[in-house]
Formats: structure tokens, C-alpha cells, sequence
């Protein structure tokens, strides 16, 4: 979740904002409801996140965010990324921009991207301007 500690590293899981790509966490209102949230700053904007090495099997990922256009999240797999899936915009048909939360699949086949404990996942998000929270549940 966006706020204290977001950008640390924990080898018992969870998910770190890449902090170039993003401002720093502050009060959002998104249509009319007030969340903690990062603001991206390119279009672009990465996330890692922190699995424990016993994690063996699928892992879902819920994220809550807010975009006026459909954007993708893409994993590297060590030479480029791939595109996990599609996140729909948040905007009302008549314009109105809402939180969003939608949910998936990391790929199984994850790459660590940093020398660290656990396994580190390196995420891209494309035309998501404002990220509440993410977060990833490994299931056995």
C-alpha cells in the first residue's frame, strides 16, 4: 500500500514502489473516496515485488488504482517484459474517474531480479497515473 515504508525491501513478502517512477505517497480523492496513493511520474512506472523463497506455486495479484485510459502490467523476465494482463480504465462512461481494483496471475516462471533475500519480482504498470495498493498472495 502507498505510505511509510512502501519502498523497502522484505524478504517475508510484499510490494515496493520504484520510487523514480513514482511521487511520494500522499492523500488522493478519486470519485468522491479519499485512499493513500502514488502518483506515476512516467508512463512506465515499475513496482517490485518481494516473495519468501519457499513460494512454489501461483501467486494472485490484486491491485487498486485509478486511470482515464487502459493501461497494462508487464513482468521481466530478465530480457524484457511480458504483458501479464490488460487494466481496464477506471473512468465512468461519462467521464467520472473511480478507484479500480482488478486481480491476476503472476507468471509462475519468475525471474529475481535483485540480489536479495526472497525472490524479486519486477513489475511494469503502463498509463497508471495513481496506484493505491497492490499486493501479492502466494497460493499453495
Amino acid at each position: 500500500m502507498a505510505g511509510p515504508n512502501d519502498t523497502v525491501a522484505n524478504d517475508s513478502g510484499g510490494v515496493r514502489f520504484y520510487t523514480v517512477d513514482w511521487e511520494l505517497p500522499a492523500a488522493t480523492t478519486v470519485g468522491g473516496l479519499e485512499l493513500n496513493a502514488r502518483a506515476a511520474q512516467v508512463a512506465n512506472a515499475n513496482i517490485l515485488v518481494d516473495l519468501p523463497d519457499n513460494v512454489t506455486g501461483e501467486v494472485v495479484l490484486s491491485l487498486t488504482y485509478s486511470a482515464t485510459s487502459t493501461g497494462l502490467i508487464q513482468q521481466w523476465d530478465g530480457q524484457s517484459y511480458n504483458t501479464l494482463g490488460v487494466l481496464p480504465r477506471s473512468a465512468t462512461d461519462e467521464g467520472t474517474v473511480r478507484w479500480m481494483r482488478t486481480t491476476m496471475m503472476l507468471d509462475t516462471n519468475l525471474f529475481d531480479y535483485e540480489n536479495t533475500a526472497g525472490t524479486n519480482v519486477l513489475l511494469q504498470l503502463t498509463n497508471i497515473p495513481t496506484l493505491h495498493r497492490i499486493k501479492a498472495t502466494p497460493i499453495d
